[in-house]
């Protein structure tokens, strides 16, 4: 279900089996959460268009992919707000037989 509180959007699922007070449950184990492993020190990110894990083993690769990618698109946002098509500034028209 997804709601939006205070400005944040949250997305949950009841996953409890009632509450049950004879028994403590679990820090910092394993959980199996939509068919995905996610293991202690794994980072979860989600928005309005979906959720991913990160593994921890992959988190300083795939923060400097996404720095670059924010990188590029800073880029390019000037060049599309002065009217270039992406199809443009990526060369589709060569890459896909749309040239002239």
């Amino acid at each position: 279900r997804d709601k939006h509180v205070t400005g944040v959007l949250t997305c949950a699922l009841p996953i409890s089996n009632g509450t049950r007070k004879e028994v403590c449950g679990n820090i910092n184990v394993p959980i199996t959460c939509a068919g995905i492993q996610v293991n202690p020190g794994d980072i979860i990110v989600g928005d309005a268009d979906g959720i991913v894990c990160v593994k921890k083993e992959n988190a300083e690769e795939v923060l400097q992919k996404a720095q670059a990618k924010k990188a590029k698109e800073a880029e390019l946002k000037p060049l599309l707000a002065a009217g270039k098509t992406t199809v443009e500034l990526f060369g589709f028209e060569k890459k896909c037989g749309l040239e002239d």
